[in-house]
């Protein structure tokens, strides 16, 4: 499982099952909800825990299958899964599936325990992100809306941030006056702000902001064609920002 889920890493951040550059978010969080500021990626660890819980609820509730009759015979004999504890001779995969137990006994009880409610409970809710509905909108690309979740994180490789790292000089190469910070470069670099005004007049909505955070706070998907436009350019703007570093 872990071999799994490291290929799954390493092919997101490098495009390779081999592991070429540390991630820029970790996986936990890549793994959450997009609503929740991940990109919805599932756990495997959490799911294949949730699946697990699934035999045992169906050991516990005594399902008409041949190996869940087996398995009362042989290690429950008439006693409850929720309170069995485990033996030096039970066999190994028995005791694992008692720890997965274990890690599910503060869940709410209901009349059906389904996979899709273990994984929910047991991967846990955060706070709805602001900016969901702007990174992730209908109108934009798969390749604008990753840039703009990495900005939208914080985890953008700025030269402020790389400067901690590496001896670099941190002023923006744009307009050689500022550090390049992630609110610089998209909203207060003069070179930006002529992009962005520039787009605004063409599809007379402001783009302007003073920061990232609010721009996060502009107009949601779905109200209508103007702001879907408003979407649309904000985070093409973002992109085209980038290539033209990277140029």
């Amino acid at each position: 499982m872990q071999k799994v889920m490291a290929v799954c890493r390493n092919f997101l951040w490098s495009s390779s099952s081999e592991y070429k550059k540390p991630p820029l978010v970790k996986w936990e969080e890549v793994c959450r909800s997009k609503c929740e500021g991940g990109l919805g990626l599932k756990n495997l660890q959490v799911w294949n825990k949730a699946c697990i819980m699934k035999l045992i609820w169906d050991i516990a509730s005594k399902k008409d299958i041949l190996w869940v009759k087996w398995v009362h015979s042989r290690y429950l004999k008439n006693k409850s899964i929720w309170s069995y504890e485990n033996k030096p001779d039970d066999c190994y995969y028995w005791k694992k599936m008692m720890l997965v137990r274990k890690e599910f006994a503060g869940m709410p009880c209901s009349s059906e325990y389904t996979v899709k409610e273990g994984y929910k409970w047991l991967a846990g809710n955060q706070s709805r992100v602001e900016w969901a509905e702007l990174v992730w909108n209908k109108t934009s690309v798969p390749k604008h809306q990753f840039i703009a979740w990495l900005i939208w994180r914080g985890k953008l490789l700025t030269k402020d941030r790389l400067s901690g790292l590496l001896p670099i000089d941190p002023t923006c190469i744009m307009c050689t006056k500022e550090k390049e910070t992630v609110d610089h470069l998209f909203c207060s670099c003069p070179f930006a702000v002529d992009i962005f005004l520039n787009v605004s007049g063409f599809i007379q909505f402001d783009l302007t902001s003073c920061s990232i955070a609010e721009l996060g706070q502009k107009p949601k998907e779905g109200k209508n064609m103007k702001d879907r436009c408003f979407i649309a350019a904000c985070i093409a703007n973002c992109h085209l920002l980038l290539l033209h570093l990277q140029s």
